[in-house]
């Protein structure tokens, strides 16, 4: 016996199935604002995300991924920079600071900045596509003069003894990484295009360079490369991930100088 389905049920359903005029794939910060200005010209507007939220890493991670869009003051980008202005306080609050005597220092990536120019005093660091092109500026990023102006306020106001040796370190950091990224650059490039299409990845440290792993895994890896990371104490190596190891499983092991070099070593065995 044949079943037919039922022309009304589905003329009801077809005019029940929304139509839109806008479909935007992708629920990111671009996403995102588009679907708003397009909503807002009237637009019958859908937005499809596979995550359960709007933003991307911005609003998932807290990563400032737009930070260098300074100059760009109007739309949607407009809209949301003067609203964290206005909840957390922007170059006014840093201008009123000023004038009641507050010593106020701006950190940008820009000298021309609003908040270079708000602050009594700036420090101006550099972004990634200058110090890979040039080594001496390695220790000139945002959390490497963060970390700088942290160490100079312990000297002033903790008089913090291990001053001296901090500065000689960022000093050798220009050498240390112009000949590590010279000689690993065969290597890396290697290591990428045999792992290139693997679904997991595993990065393994420990002692002073476990941080390492753990932002290389998170921030690296899975935020900008889009590729399962999984960040793995070589201490705790043999707790687990050892038993799925194999010959073709991807590792990268940051070795460190510390008293925590022999676990690496013995995870390296």
């Amino acid at each position: 016996m044949k079943r037919f389905f039922p022309i009304g049920l589905l003329l009801a359903f077809l005019s029940c199935t929304p139509v839109y005029d806008v479909v935007i794939a992708g629920g990111g910060t671009g996403g995102t604002a588009a679907a708003i200005e397009a909503a807002r010209d009237g637009a019958r507007t859908l937005v499809v995300e596979e995550t359960p939220w709007l933003g991307g890493m911005l609003t998932s991670a807290g990563v400032s991924a737009i930070d260098g869009n300074y100059r760009l003051r109007g739309g949607v980008f407009g809209e949301f920079t003067d609203s964290l202005a206005t909840r957390y306080g922007g170059y006014e609050a840093l201008k009123k600071a000023n004038s009641l005597g507050a010593v106020t220092i701006a950190l940008s990536g820009a000298p021309d900045s609003e908040t270079a120019k708000a602050g009594r005093y700036k420090i101006v660091y550099n972004h990634a596509d200058e110090w890979y092109r040039d080594q001496t500026l390695v220790h000139t990023n945002s959390m490497g003069t963060a970390l700088k102006l942290a160490f100079v306020l312990l000297k002033e106001y903790e008089e913090y003894p291990y001053f001296e040796q901090a500065v000689r370190g960022f000093e050798q950091l220009e050498e240390i990484y112009g000949k590590a990224r010279e000689a690993m650059k065969p290597e890396a490039a290697k290591f990428a295009m045999t792992y290139k299409d693997d679904v997991v990845w595993n990065v393994m440290s420990s002692g002073a360079a476990w941080e390492v792993s753990y932002s290389d895994a998170f921030c690296f890896f899975q935020e900008m490369q889009t590729v399962h990371c999984v960040p793995i104490h070589s201490g705790e190596y043999f707790h687990g991930a050892f038993e799925t190891t194999d010959k073709d499983l991807a590792i990268l092991l940051w070795k460190s100088v510390g008293r925590t070099r022999p676990v690496d070593e013995r995870a390296e065995r």
